[in-house]
């Protein structure tokens, strides 16, 4: 099973955390509609990266974040990024929260809040080796659906001009369904719509191949479909 057939989101909105699987870093930063300005860089070093002097931590901001993002997307290779608004926020960083970012980068496992207090973070975003899904903690559990549907219209838009967004009802309806954990078959979408397989909570990618193949079976799914004459989105 590979990230072009399926995606895969189960949001956990009291732990501002969501999992994914068949989403990719530049997806993940392009569907923020307020973009970070700065990652601070505990795994995922590359020659876009500067260090910062005091704390000798790797850092990519400026001019330096696309070509950043753009190098990493296609990267089997773990990251774990901060994001950060000001270089000098890490000069008010003490050097015993330092121990807690490092075991962060090496251990990919978040423990206690990750909101970082000098650092002032909105996000810490986790890529595992392949055989595990990515891990995004967001300050603010709402913008998890702005990441969601924009892979959803991506992925739906195809050859067309333009493609209407998701209306606040229906988007309600998917984020809950996403709470549970779904899989989008991409493999299996239609001109006009997608299914989706709530699948429950799944930590690898062969899990979500089983459930996926016995919702094949079931045909227990719920249709995201476009009207064409109306432009809207309805779940079935």
């Amino acid at each position: 099973m590979t990230a072009k057939e399926i995606f895969y989101a189960k949001i956990s909105s009291e732990q501002n955390k969501a999992s994914f699987f068949g989403i990719t870093l530049k997806e993940f930063f392009n569907g923020l509609s307020e973009k970070p300005k700065n990652f601070l860089v505990l795994k995922g070093f590359s020659p876009d990266c500067r260090f910062d002097e005091r704390l000798y931590i790797p850092y990519v901001g400026g001019t330096q974040m696309e070509s950043y993002i753009e190098s990493l997307t296609a990267s089997d290779e773990p990251l774990c990024l901060l994001d950060f608004e000001h270089v000098f926020y890490l000069n008010e960083m003490s050097k015993d929260e330092l121990p807690q970012l490092l075991a962060l980068g090496d251990t990919l496992t978040l423990e206690g809040d990750f909101v970082q207090k000098h650092v002032r973070n909105k996000f810490v975003y986790i890529k595992p080796p392949a055989d595990r899904f990515s891990e995004l903690h967001l300050k603010n559990a709402d913008d998890f659906w702005e990441i969601i549907e924009a892979k959803l219209l991506s992925g739906l838009k195809g050859r067309k001009k333009s493609i209407p967004p998701i209306p606040p009802d229906v988007a309600e309806q998917l984020t809950e369904i996403f709470r549970r954990g779904a899989i989008i078959d991409w493999e299996k979408k239609y001109s006009t719509g997608i299914k989706l397989y709530v699948t429950g909570e799944a930590d690898t990618p062969e899990t979500l191949a089983e459930r996926l193949e016995k919702g094949r079976l079931s045909l227990r799914c719920v249709h995201l479909n476009l009207d064409n004459k109306t432009k809207n989105w309805k779940i079935v």
